[in-house]
């Protein structure tokens, strides 16, 4: 990702979502988030330009064109199901889709490079990422803390995929 690029966050206010939104800005991109409204002044907090409500706008791809004609540089999805497939109509041509969560369903030629993502620990990184976070550069907003004999209740609520920032679980 460049300066000046175009990101389009999907699934943008959730834990991995709003890191996205986050590192975008700290590239120089330009950040366009899909999410619920109701976290649209968290994501403006974050320095996100624009959001794209898809409980109002289900066909987000339309919108999208609206505000980058030529599409997104790269599309950056944490939501995965039809959000994936929706994606696709919203890479650039020459851009990038990236996905955490699931593998695109055939092979074909795509107008664009696909990759999955799967994290694994990196010490490296996570230093790197630790001393963003302590100078200020990198915010993280803790949606809800249980305690760790309700796992089951915070895994189910994690799977609604509606959180905004990250979900804690305490010994």
């Amino acid at each position: 990702l460049q300066a000046g690029q175009i990101l389009l966050v999907l699934g943008a206010s959730g834990g991995v979502g709003s890191f996205a939104v986050q590192y975008g800005k700290l590239a120089g991109a330009q950040v366009i988030g899909v999410a619920s409204g109701r976290h649209r002044a968290y994501l403006k907090q974050l320095g996100i330009e624009q959001v794209i409500d898809y409980t109002e706008t289900p066909d987000f791809q339309a919108e999208l064109r609206k505000l980058a004609p030529h599409g997104a540089d790269v599309v950056f999805d944490c939501v995965g199901k039809d959000a994936l497939y929706k994606g696709q109509a919203c890479v650039k041509a020459g851009g990038k889709l990236i996905s955490i969560v699931e593998q695109l369903a055939e092979e074909q030629d795509y107008p664009f490079s696909f990759h999955y993502v799967f994290v694994e620990p990196n010490v490296l990184q996570l230093d790197h990422i630790c001393q963003l976070f302590e100078n200020g550069i990198l915010q993280i907003h803790i949606d809800a803390v249980y305690p760790f004999a309700d796992v089951a209740k915070a895994h189910e609520i994690s799977e609604l995929l509606h959180t905004r920032g990250k979900i804690i679980l305490k010994p």
